[in-house]
């Protein structure tokens, strides 16, 4: 399952061309390169499970390596076909550091999302995923085309 998924999104973003796809590719190959300096890293640190955050949104992490692969399952955007999609994820880790990407393009909408964060203990004493995320829209560029947001992911199991 882990691998179909992979060769999907790969599938997926070979098949697109364009500014988004093209800024989404580079940005996807300097989180690579990044987390080639030290692949033995993140052996303490665990980002498998299912995690959901203040939102209701939920992210499924499948760690191979240094690689996650995995699913985001949004609760909230402004495209309401993709609540409840199960969008596809690929990213890096570095420690307690990581790195995803995923496109909402599935469901009917124009966004893709990177998000950069760190695997951290919060002040409750559980385990949480502090994240930042950009929402780039497709089109044109415009003031409200990039939006910034930050997100705390808990572990649910």
């Amino acid at each position: 399952m882990v691998a179909e998924m992979n060769l999907k999104v790969r599938e997926h973003l070979m098949g697109r061309t364009g500014p988004v796809t093209a800024g989404l590719a580079v940005f996807g190959a300097a989180i690579f390169l990044l987390s080639q300096v030290s692949l033995a890293a993140g052996e303490g640190y665990n980002f498998t499970g299912l995690w959901n955050n203040q939102r209701g949104s939920t992210l499924e992490v499948v760690p191979e390596g240094n690689r996650i692969i995995g699913t985001f399952t949004t609760a909230v955007v402004k495209t309401k076909t993709c609540i409840g999609y199960g969008a596809p994820v690929i990213g890096f880790t570095n420690d307690n550091a990581l790195s995803i990407s995923m496109t909402l393009e599935g469901c009917g909408s124009p966004v893709t999302i990177g998000q950069t964060g760190i695997l951290m203990t919060g002040e409750d004493g559980k385990e949480k995923i502090k994240t930042q995320a950009l929402v780039q829209y497709n089109g044109t560029e415009n003031w409200n085309s990039q939006i910034l947001v930050a997100d705390y992911y808990q572990r649910v199991k």
